[in-house]
């Protein structure tokens, strides 16, 4: 998590990084904040092909997943 969270303020616009950081958040339980970096992640999608579609989905499955 140290990790995650040095690269994003080193690189604050990179969707790949938000990315990896919502996994790990979501992994810990965090999902409010693992929503805010997938969030954040699809913002700069333009940067990875590809990206908008994978992160849409893991956001529509965790959203799923709270409602149960």
């Amino acid at each position: 998590m140290k990790a995650m969270r040095k690269a994003v303020s080193l690189i604050n616009d990179d969707p790949t990084i938000y990315e990896h950081l919502g996994d790990v958040l979501s992994a810990m339980g965090m999902n409010k904040d693992a929503l805010d970096a997938w969030e954040k992640s699809v913002k700069f999608h333009e940067k990875e092909e590809g990206l908008k579609e994978r992160v849409e989905g893991k956001i529509k499955n965790l959203r799923l997943k709270i409602k149960e």
